[in-house]
């Protein structure tokens, strides 16, 4: 976004691999005012200074993985 100037759903479709996975990044950044879409328009209005200022507050910060979630298995109890 930052080098580009520019997002859309394809753009992050192609890099992310999935619309869905699009969407929820569009959002993502929608909801934290990284960017809007103005009401009655198809372009986002990107606000790169506060997303510049988002990365210098967490330059030097470590990413942490996010370990997929594994469904537990749950026993039933039986009487004996």
């Amino acid at each position: 976004m930052l080098a580009r100037r520019r997002v859309s759903q394809d753009l992050l479709k192609a890099h992310f691999g999935s619309s869905s996975r699009a969407t929820n990044i569009l959002s993502i950044l929608e909801v934290n005012g990284f960017i809007q879409k103005p009401e009655g328009s198809n372009r986002w209005e990107i606000y790169f200074d506060k997303i510049e200022s988002h990365l210098k507050a967490h330059e030097g910060d470590t990413i942490q993985p996010v370990a997929p979630t594994t469904p537990v298995a749950v026993q039933e109890e039986t009487d004996l």
